[in-house]
């Protein structure tokens, strides 16, 4: 007669719970990313979002897309809350 080893029956408990688990993921701020992995908890409603739940920023100036009135910043160029240069 064969023997299973504890060690086998708790990887196999482990694989097959985990291929089943079928709890809804919960996304409090609706932005398509579940909060276990959301790394900006307060997404704008509507913004486009990154894998991590954080609001696109195309040109990196620091201001989220759908909030950017100046969209193409040059690089490292300073800009005011709207996204557009400072003078």
């Amino acid at each position: 007669m064969n023997k299973i080893s504890l060690l086998t029956l708790l990887f196999l408990g482990y694989f097959i719970t985990g291929c089943v688990n079928n709890t809804p993921q919960v996304d409090t701020d609706n932005d398509g990313v579940p909060n276990y992995i959301d790394l900006c908890k307060n997404t704008p409603r509507l913004a486009f979002v990154d894998k991590y739940g954080c609001a696109i920023d195309s040109d990196k100036d620091g201001v989220a897309d759908i909030y950017d009135k100046c969209p193409n910043t040059p690089f490292l160029k300073i800009v005011n809350s709207q996204g557009c240069p400072k003078k």
